[in-house]
């Protein structure tokens, strides 16, 4: 089912929330063309079937009407991006390279303040609009995360247990109006966990001197590198992590156990790949040895994901909070090189990650729409890029560990009306969607 057809404008990188004071959805922010664009804040009037304009308070009548073109303020050529020319801080909209602040998925609905927190990467500043008066306040000294390092491409959760934002990728909260990294203590898996990267680079190294061999663009001195003996090192390396990881393995509980056997099985499939390549690297390098180191390589970075104490670093995904378990969930993203289909519980009552690794899980994607919904007490995934236009819905259930396919009509599936009889999610989340099928694959629906 459509709800409208634009009147919120063509914007990429916009934000998309409902509002439970005024229950009603809110749009902000994004890119667009300035000619004829509607206000940077707009509400969804679902009776009428249109987005409208939301002034801020005392400016209704002098902006524009309830929907169309609005006449506010223009922006002075090389003003920051949150002022106009009369000193009105709110976001310009205008599309242009260092004009437009973006904002991917970093925002969040702050239900006990009842405001909106906004984390716009290109300026790299925070912002927080208050709902009830409709306004904007850039939060100046919030110590925001670096762009590179944890604000581009990621996304933003609000808490409500601990009443603050978890952002950055999940290593950051935002809280009275800074941000502070957050500390995952766990000295044994992070230890291990260093112990496998500094394997995996061993790997990636050894795959590098394999092709630069094989196409001899060695160096004199690097044409007397020993690979079989580079392959048997990494070997003897990956042994004596794994006899670490049965002797911790037996002394750790709950999920620090079920690590250690994950990097156990990850670490038996390199070590397979090693050894065959190992014994070809003797000879003449072939593609076979090539294709062996890369394996190994995949295999150790599945030993490392394994001991991860948070997710790895991805864009275009976002995170939704589960209010009956008190958990923040992740799913997927894009991780530049690949699609991931991984999904992430955060525990706000002890502030710690968990890698979930359900019997069946949705394919691989980005860009996607993720919500909880309280009457079924579910998580909804839809949408995303990197999966095909007509991507299936799925529902999470985090207490039971659980992924299942929605079908409509389907025995044995939930029912989708029964859940749009809970919450128009469905249909507002093509419009969240449509931002990332449209900015980044260059296709509309």
């Amino acid at each position: 089912m459509k709800i409208d057809e634009g009147s919120h404008g063509t914007r990429s990188s916009c934000g998309l929330l409902f509002l439970p004071s005024e229950g009603r959805f809110v749009c902000f922010g994004g890119a667009m063309s300035s000619k004829g664009a509607p206000y940077s804040e707009m509400t969804l009037n679902l009776e009428k079937g249109q987005w409208e304009n939301r002034f801020p308070t005392g400016k209704e009548t002098l902006w524009g009407q309830p929907a169309g073109p609005h006449t506010a303020p223009p922006y002075p050529y090389g003003s920051p991006p949150f002022r106009d020319k009369e000193g009105n801080i709110r976001p310009n909209l205008a599309a242009g390279y260092g004009n437009t602040p973006f904002l991917f998925h970093n925002f969040a609905y702050d239900s006990h303040a009842d405001r909106v927190v906004a984390l716009w990467s290109l300026p790299g500043l925070t912002t927080e609009y208050d709902v009830k008066a409709r306004s904007w306040r850039v939060v100046e000294g919030a110590g925001e995360p670096t762009l590179w390092d944890a604000a581009i491409l990621g996304g933003i959760c609000y808490d409500p247990v601990n009443r603050e934002a978890l952002g950055g990728h999940g290593e950051w909260a935002y809280k009275d109006g800074a941000w502070r990294r957050l500390e995952f203590r766990r000295e044994q898996i992070n230890r291990l966990r260093a112990k496998a990267e500094g394997l995996q680079r061993q790997a990636q190294a050894l795959a590098t001197a394999c092709r630069a061999r094989y196409y001899v663009t060695e160096s004199d001195q690097e044409t007397k590198r020993p690979l079989g003996e580079m392959a048997r090192g990494i070997l003897s390396d990956a042994a004596g992590l794994a006899g670490e990881l049965k002797s911790s393995s037996g002394r750790a509980e709950g999920h620090e156990r079920t690590q250690a056997g994950w990097a156990l099985e990850a670490l038996g499939k390199a070590a397979g790949v090693l050894a065959k390549a190992a014994e070809s690297l003797n000879a003449p390098v072939a593609p076979e040895a090539i294709h062996a180191a890369e394996d190994a390589t995949n295999a150790l970075r599945g030993a490392v994901v394994a001991l991860a104490a948070v997710p790895p670093r991805r864009g275009f995904s976002r995170m939704a909070y589960d209010g009956k378990n008190k958990k923040i969930v992740m799913f997927g993203g894009h991780a530049l090189d690949r699609y991931l289909a991984d999904t992430w519980v955060y525990d706000c009552a002890s502030r710690t990650w968990q890698q979930r690794r359900p019997k069946r899980s949705p394919a691989p994607r980005a860009g996607h729409g993720l919500a909880y919904l309280p009457k079924a007490r579910k998580v909804l995934l839809v949408d995303g890029y990197g999966i095909g236009r007509d991507a299936p819905d799925w529902v999470y259930d985090t207490a039971r560990n659980e992924w299942r396919l929605l079908a409509e009509g389907a025995e044995g599936a939930e029912s989708l009306n029964a859940l749009r009889g809970v919450s128009p999610l469905k249909e507002v989340s093509v419009i969240s969607g449509f931002q990332w099928d449209q900015w980044f694959s260059g296709r509309a629906d």
